[in-house]
């Protein structure tokens, strides 16, 4: 049974498949004749590509063909990686001979030990017909770790063997795998990674899992019971995801909010102790902040500054909190300037000890790609300008710092993942692109975890998990480049499709140089039927070009793909912020009119008032003209009447004289006797002139002050006209009538409110006959005449009553009636009388009292319930003509 080459990792898969062909010195002349021209100087190209590089020696002479021809076989694979060279020099032999494995037991590599490089080994180069050829290298293995291709963007590889900067690649872990997940906290110490809850099909996790960084193996930490001089906590934390998980010492991680299944109000710490490997709960003190998850929790100093998130109620937060880890202590910060706006899954680091980066995020509808920083010294926020490419807005991503330089991987914009690993120089804030992949893979993800590491005196960069339409539970590494050639990234930003062929090119490079002090071997050429050899060139050496305009073409089309999907990018980018400036317009137009707006109906407004207060003055006027014409024609009458009665004096001679003159009538008699109340009878109407004098004793009069406040759920006869409410108040005793009339409410509709205020006088000895009324009479304002909504009749007998205690002021309520006694609403009404006085000087007063000859009782109203008085108002007239 032949055996597979997939049980051989990379490059051991390479190096075998390279000894079979016979690229390893040790001829297979067998084997090598199997072959044809083409297929061997595709093999010796990609060899060369692998092992050496680009090709960098000059073209050879035209009268060498089959140097020639190699030459255009491996110039024509331009800058290939390295390691897609050894993919494709596999991949062509497995084509050729699917059985080659089977057969190569003797070329298989045995499984590779440490080796100690021999810095005094030369190396030889071949040369032929003058033409020298650089001598391939052998790359080794370290520390027994292997190669694999798993696809263009990120390679299987040991991280002691291969030198490649600025390249996502993934180690060979061992060991039983964490369950894949995302939302998870990550936390290094002593060279081990720390994962600790997150996220799995929609389940929240609680395992604490450890990879060693030494040897890539995992492993799952055996939680047990908390000690019990420690706080009383549970041996397993509560799952969770969304927290944060930083190193506390050397010896303790930190677990710091986070979404759990049953949330509390306030935030949770959590520690968890690697020396007896249990959790429990960190006592803090001060008011700590409100439960989230999704915020930023970075470690400055001894203290935690956490920043954002998401409450259990979905509710978005922008706060700022800071936790003293030496006093333990929460302190809620009260920030200058204009904040990040409220969102969670942000990335945040801190620059010299002292500003406080926050990058991108999300909300419940969009996501971010702003910066802000925030000065711990003056705690102000600032946002300044970024320099160069600035990253596609993302939340969920990831974040770790080496040096001044600030690396972000993943994240996403609830469309697609962001494949684009970034760097972030803090000092200048200028952005650059490290490296990108394609596809779907776990690195273009939400949720993710990065954090930093050493392997070998470098610092590397590992990150775990993710969500980006399936879990990930995979573990990738990236070898930051020297602070030299960072910075010249920076400076001048390469574009991201030549980026990851150079990076790799370069890396390819480093390890050459680094390996060929110890290494050594020597090329076997191939061997060529170099019968009917010019033909045979001639052919290959069309077809290669004929390759290398495809390529050529194919890379063209990309470009300019690429070209025309920058443009329309920049244009939509154009489009975009021409419509935030226009609506940004808009709303100051729609803010300018509303001004407007408000502004005219305030002025509308008071011309209304202005016009209900004409109205009622002119309607006053109306009256006291009515009054005064009145009181014209009556002193016309007057000195008529006494001009009469002189003529009939002087004419009546003696015999008048000793007759007499008639005496005035009883009633006219009786209706004058009441000084100084006097009585002139016009027509049917008496006018009833009250004089200026002094009351006698037995007119003692009390004050009475009446406040209309308001009423409520009064019904129109007609719902579609406008409610504008007022009510005239009379006094009525047996031979007088004082009303007066409210303000016209024109705004509250069936809930009017006046508040007016009115003063009475009442005569105490006809008050305690009970011959004393208060009518209310509720009307309706309108264009064809005013309306009656209903009657409130209130003896004055009962009011006075109501106050005796001492009382000074009494708020009370009556339901309003119509004629036949249905309620129509309730009529608020405050009152007090004033003390007794006598000798009250007045001046003349003249007022119209009609006296209808079936005028209702006036005595005998039923004191304490005001819906027993008579349901008909008296002297109606007389107040429709008010």
């Amino acid at each position: 049974m032949a055996r597979a080459s997939s049980g051989l990792a990379y490059p051991e898969r390479f190096f075998a498949a390279a000894a079979y062909a016979g690229f390893d010195g040790s001829p297979n002349p067998s084997v090598t004749s199997k072959f044809s021209n083409d297929v061997a100087l595709l093999l010796y190209g990609l060899y060369q590509q692998a092992t050496v590089g680009p090709c960098k020696i000059p073209k050879p002479r035209s009268w060498n063909p089959v140097e020639q021809n190699k030459w255009t076989s491996w110039n024509g694979l331009d800058n290939m990686a390295s390691t897609e060279a050894m993919r494709l020099f596999v991949k062509i032999l497995e084509e050729e001979d699917p059985g080659w494995y089977s057969r190569a037991s003797n070329f298989v590599p045995e499984p590779v030990q440490d080796i100690e490089m021999n810095s005094n080994t030369k190396i030889d180069s071949v040369v032929e017909n003058g033409n020298a050829l650089p001598e391939t290298k052998i790359i080794p293995a370290e520390n027994g770790n292997v190669l694999e291709a798993q696809d263009k963007d990120v390679v299987m590889v040991g991280l002691g063997s291969v030198g490649l900067y600025d390249q996502w690649v993934a180690p060979p872990v061992s060991g039983p795998r964490p369950k894949a997940r995302y939302e998870h906290g990550a936390a290094v110490i002593d060279d081990r990674m720390y994962i600790y809850g997150g996220n799995h099909n929609g389940r929240y996790l609680n395992d604490l899992q450890v990879l060693d960084l030494k040897n890539w193996t995992w492993s799952r930490a055996e939680v047990k019971a908390a000690p019990v001089a420690l706080e009383p906590s549970s041996a397993v934390a509560s799952p969770c995801a969304g927290h944060s998980l930083i190193p506390w010492g050397k010896d303790k991680l930190l677990s710091i909010a986070g979404h759990t299944k049953d949330p509390s109000e306030s935030m949770q710490v959590k520690v968890f102790d690697l020396q007896t490997y249990s959790w429990s709960a960190l006592k803090t003190y001060g008011k700590p902040p409100v439960s989230r998850g999704g915020q930023s929790a970075t470690l400055v100093g001894t203290s935690v500054v956490i920043f954002g998130g998401q409450d259990a109620k979905r509710s978005l937060l922008n706060d700022l909190h800071i936790l003293d880890l030496e006093t333990l202590t929460w302190d809620e910060i009260d920030t200058l300037g204009v904040p990040p706006s409220p969102r969670s899954d942000h990335a945040a680091a801190v620059h010299a000890e002292r500003y406080l980066l926050i990058f991108g995020g999300g909300s419940h509808a969009t996501c971010f790609n702003d910066l802000h920083v925030l000065d711990l010294q003056t705690m102000e926020w600032s946002r300044p300008t970024q320099q160069g490419p600035v990253p596609s807005p993302r939340a969920g991503h990831a974040g770790a710092t080496v040096g001044e330089s600030w690396f972000i991987a993943g994240g996403g914009d609830n469309k697609s993942g962001a494949s684009e690993t970034v760097v972030l120089n803090m000092s200048t804030l200028a952005w650059s692109v490290v490296t990108t992949v394609e596809g779907r893979v776990p690195l273009a993800s939400e949720g993710l975890s990065l954090v930093l590491s050493s392997y070998s005196g470098e610092d590397i960069l590992v990150s775990f998990g993710g969500y980006n339409g399936r879990y990930s539970n995979e573990v990738n590494v990236l070898k930051p480049s020297h602070k030299s050639s960072l910075q010249s990234k920076l400076d001048t930003p390469v574009p991201d499709s030549v980026s990851a062929v150079n990076n790799a090119t370069n890396a390819t490079r480093d390890v050459e140089s680094d390996n060929e002090a110890g290494q050594e071997g020597k090329i076997r050429e191939i061997v060529m039927d170099n019968v009917d050899s010019e033909p045979k060139v001639k052919n290959i050496k069309q077809t290669s070009e004929q390759m290398l305009a495809a390529l050529k073409a194919e890379k063209a089309d990309l470009e300019s793909s690429l070209s025309k999907e920058k443009l329309q990018t920049i244009q939509l980018k154009h489009q975009v912020e021409e419509a935030e400036s226009r609506n940004t317009d808009l709303y100051k137009e729609l803010q300018s009119v509303r001004g407007q707006l408000a502004s005219e109906q305030s002025r509308c407004f008071k011309l209304e008032v202005d016009v209900a207060e004409l109205r009622q003055k002119l309607q006053n006027m109306e009256t006291l003209q009515k009054e005064l014409e009145l009181l014209q024609r009556q002193k016309a009458a007057s000195e008529q009447a006494a001009l009469s009665a002189k003529q009939r004096q002087g004419s009546g001679g003696v015999w008048g004289w000793l007759a007499g003159s008639p005496g005035p009538k009883a009633d006219d008699a009786k209706l004058e006797s009441h000084d100084p109340l006097r009585l002139i009878k016009h027509s049917n109407m008496y006018i009833k002139i009250r004089a200026t004098s002094f009351f006698s004793n037995a007119m003692d009069s009390i004050p009475l002050e009446i406040t209309v406040k308001s009423a409520c759920i009064l019904k129109t006869v007609n719902f579609f006209n406008r409610r504008r409410i007022y009510i005239v108040v009379s006094l009525i005793d047996s031979n007088s009538i004082s009303k007066q009339k409210t303000n016209v409410d024109f705004h509250n509709g069936s809930k009017p409110c006046w508040w007016f205020k009115m003063k009475f006088h009442v005569e105490e000895s006809k008050m305690h006959a009970n011959s004393c009324m208060l009518v209310f009479q509720v009307r309706c304002s309108k264009a064809l005449g005013d309306k009656d909504i209903g009657y409130l009749y209130i003896p004055v007998r009962e009011l006075f009553e109501g106050v005796r205690g001492g009382e000074n002021a009494r708020d009370v309520a009556y339901t309003v009636t119509t004629s036949s006694g249905k309620p129509k609403g309730i009529l608020y009404l405050k009152y007090q009388f004033g003390e007794n006085f006598m000798g009250r000087s007045v001046e003349n007063e003249i007022i119209r009292v009609p006296l209808p000859p079936s005028a209702p009782p006036l005595e005998g109203f039923r004191a304490g319930n005001p819906s027993l008085a008579p349901s008909a108002p008296p002297y109606e007239g007389e107040l429709e003509a008010m």
